[in-house]
């Protein structure tokens, strides 16, 4: 429980731009996670909070543009998010990653990360929580952005429509504390996509 809301408060922190407090407490976190991780008989969860942890890491790396540390915290994020088998936590890592990707102008490697995810994830929700509904649609804003960065339009209207789709049933136009995704942001993205084009 101390190290679920330790994970909370660091993406907390990073939601609310605290970088250098956050850049202070994730080494700490991460190292207290893995050690958990050694003596855990609950391996699945704290797969996920250290899965969550380290796409934190990589945000953060991402805004100092530290490209080559996000690229090894990713990889480890990935890695727990398949340890921890949920759905929500490997769609946040993918997301994570197809960042990665586009930063380092890998567009396309990146739209075909996101295609392949969404099409596991995609459907259904009328039967899925805020949690599932808010990383499946973060996953495939993060499709629109690779898509209009390198042009791809029929890729960029696929990801949207099916944003769209999501951002139906979420209920409040407003981010809840695990993620940012609403109609609104949909509609931020399209704009965005349209000046790329």
């Amino acid at each position: 429980a101390v190290l679920y809301e330790r994970v909370g408060s660091a993406l907390r922190l990073f939601h609310t731009c605290h970088y250098t407090e956050l850049e202070r407490t994730l080494p700490s976190l991460i190292a207290d996670l893995r050690l958990a991780a050694g003596d855990a008989t609950d391996g699945d969860t704290v797969s996920r909070l250290l899965a969550t942890a380290y796409q934190t890491a990589t945000s953060l790396l991402l805004k100092q543009h530290d490209q080559g540390n996000a690229w090894l915290a990713v990889g480890r994020a990935m890695a727990e998010a398949e340890r921890s088998g949920d759905p929500v936590v490997l769609a946040s890592s993918v997301r994570v990653q197809a960042h990665v990707l586009v930063r380092e102008k890998h567009a396309t490697e990146a739209v075909t990360l996101v295609r392949h995810t969404a099409d596991q994830l995609t459907g259904s929700y009328d039967r899925r929580s805020p949690k599932y509904l808010a990383a499946v649609g973060l996953l495939l804003l993060r499709g629109v952005t690779a898509a209009s960065s390198r042009g791809d339009r029929a890729a960029t209207k696929e990801f949207l429509t099916e944003a769209k789709e999501v951002s139906r049933y979420v209920t409040l136009d407003r981010p809840d504390a695990w993620a940012t995704f609403s109609p609104t942001n949909v509609a931020l993205h399209e704009l965005s996509a349209l000046v790329a084009f």
